[in-house]
């Protein structure tokens, strides 16, 4: 009985970390700009490519907004990444030299800009 509950925690923090990977948006926005960049493509040409609005694919590479599985279905084929490298960070399906690409493309990226909490004012 405490075995089952040990493996059920064990699954249940696995599960907030996945999340919690996948709700990082600044780090989502700097892969998708990194392969962007290795694929040799502008946002314009991105966007138009993907049938997305520039603005949107900004949206995303910046971290203001975090897109849905299925729009950045759209771009996967493009940029030849995986979802769970987008999303995850996980590159084990990349061919190696595109790995070593998009490794070096977001070293380039400037630094990931620290969120600011909003304070909200007391009630008075």
């Amino acid at each position: 009985m405490v075995t089952g509950i040990v493996i059920h925690m064990e699954q249940y923090r696995a599960g907030r970390r996945l999340a919690a990977a996948a709700a990082d948006h600044a780090m989502i926005g700097r892969r998708l700009a990194a392969a962007r960049d290795v694929a040799g493509l502008s946002g314009v040409e991105l966007a138009a490519a993907a049938g997305i609005g520039p603005n949107t694919l900004s949206n995303w590479e910046t971290g203001g907004r975090r897109p849905s599985i299925d729009q950045v279905a759209m771009v996967l084929p493009i940029l030849r990444v995986t979802l769970d490298w987008v999303f995850f960070g996980n590159d084990a399906a990349l061919d190696w030299r595109h790995r070593e690409a998009l490794e070096q493309a977001l070293a380039r990226l400037p630094p990931k800009p620290e969120r600011r909490r909003r304070r909200l004012a007391a009630a008075g």
